[in-house]
């Protein structure tokens, strides 16, 4: 087993290496270092990952089985040192959830990761230590989604020199990563017959990020700046106002994306209605940190014609309406 991981992030390293030589703009080099994995079935769970390199970041991913609120993760530290949650997104009907922490430059050596959780769950656990990383602005661009059905997909804002990373939790008991994408992890959550996986890709303009998949999904997306970017994009992962936008496209045959923005962590809910206004689907209901979230909607199964979205988040509520043309 060590010898797989050791060949896996040397791969990883002659793979970004070589990515990074070719982008001559930026004047420094993204590289994966250890990859460590782990499933358990636990409250608290703990297994060994070694950190190296300079301008390091420790990104842990988290595929749950179950999204129910008092199943979900409570904290995360490595080497005693504890790590900060900055994304988290549940699925449809509390199945599946997807938790991404960091620690920005952990301490070197081999140390303990360590896992809390509020009540017993099965997990899927990724943790990957990256060199090379803008200390003051590690991330940007974070993006979460999730869906009942239809292909995992994210569109991450990026820049040429960074690293487009994505963690995704699947009901779905065979998933792959999308083309131009290099699968990180691909693991079984624990013995649930449920799915979760990491993947990345070079950093660009926008970086669609998807997975095979097509039953209930959560997953989270977000670029690592490298340690000669500055500044932040667009403060994409502080919105300073609730937002529902219009779905994208408009019309649309069979599948479409909604995207909101939440100032502030939510109890939203996301529903689709007919023109007689009876509710069609509830596309998500949940808790949700703040942040841009989208949310795919597949028609597949609905005749043509014209329906209203509605998102509920805390106080806020707003409608807006959409064509299905078949």
């Amino acid at each position: 087993m060590n010898t797989l991981r050791l060949l896996t992030a040397t791969l990883f390293v002659l793979l970004l290496t070589t990515v990074s030589a070719q982008q001559q703009a930026n004047q420094s080099t993204l590289i994966i270092g250890e990859v460590t994995t782990g499933t358990f079935n636990c409250t608290s769970c703990s297994f060994q990952h070694a950190v190296s390199g300079d301008d390091r970041l420790l990104i842990i991913g988290i595929s749950l089985e179950s999204g129910d609120s008092s199943k979900r993760v409570n904290s995360v530290s490595y080497a005693g040192q504890n790590l900060t949650r900055f994304a988290e997104v549940r699925g449809p009907s509390n199945d599946p959830r997807v938790d991404v922490w960091l620690l920005v430059n952990p301490p070197t050596g081999n140390g303990t990761l360590e896992v809390f959780m509020f009540e017993n769950n099965k997990i899927a656990i990724t943790a990957i230590t990256i060199t090379g990383v803008n200390q003051s602005t590690p991330i940007s661009g974070v993006v979460t989604g999730g869906g009942s059905e239809g292909t995992p997909l994210l569109i991450v804002p990026s820049k040429s020199g960074d690293l487009v990373i994505d963690v995704v939790s699947s009901v779905t008991d065979q998933i792959s990563a999308g083309p131009g994408q290099t699968e990180i992890s691909n693991l079984e959550i624990f013995d649930s017959g449920k799915r979760g996986g990491v993947s990345m890709e070079p950093g660009s303009t926008s970086v669609t990020m998807t997975w095979l998949g097509s039953e209930k999904w959560a997953a989270a997306g977000f670029s690592v700046n490298a340690s000669s970017a500055t500044g932040v994009l667009d403060d994409i992962q502080t919105p300073n106002e609730f937002k529902l936008n219009q779905n994208y496209p408009n019309p649309f045959n069979p599948s479409t994306t909604i995207k909101f923005a939440l100032p502030e962590n939510s109890n939203v809910t996301l529903t689709v209605y007919n023109m007689l206004g009876e509710k069609v689907k509830d596309l998500f209901a949940g808790e949700m940190i703040s942040g841009y979230h989208q949310i795919n909607f597949d028609a597949a199964n609905l005749p043509s014609g014209v329906y209203a979205y509605r998102l509920y988040a805390g106080n806020y509520n707003s409608s807006k309406k959409m064509l299905l043309m078949k």
